[in-house]
């Protein structure tokens, strides 16, 4: 994967699990939801390329977490 900072603080490598049929070697672990495994697509631009700010899911993540949410 790439370098920390640029993927998303929900991001959970799967290692050693030869039971995972995704195409992707990790997946979603938001506190408010449940896993989510995101389409290549969606985990090359937004969980590892540094957009994962633009991410629905990381914004209502962070509103929850936040002081004043």
């Amino acid at each position: 994967m790439t370098d920390h900072d640029e993927r998303c603080p929900f991001l959970v490598p799967v290692t050693a699990d030869h039971l995972f049929v995704f195409p992707v070697p990790a997946f979603c672990r938001r506190p408010d939801a449940g896993v989510y495994v995101p389409s290549v697509e969606k985990f090359m631009r937004l969980c590892v390329g540094g957009a994962h700010a633009e991410c629905p899911g990381y914004v209502a993540a962070m509103e929850l977490l936040s002081p004043a949410g």
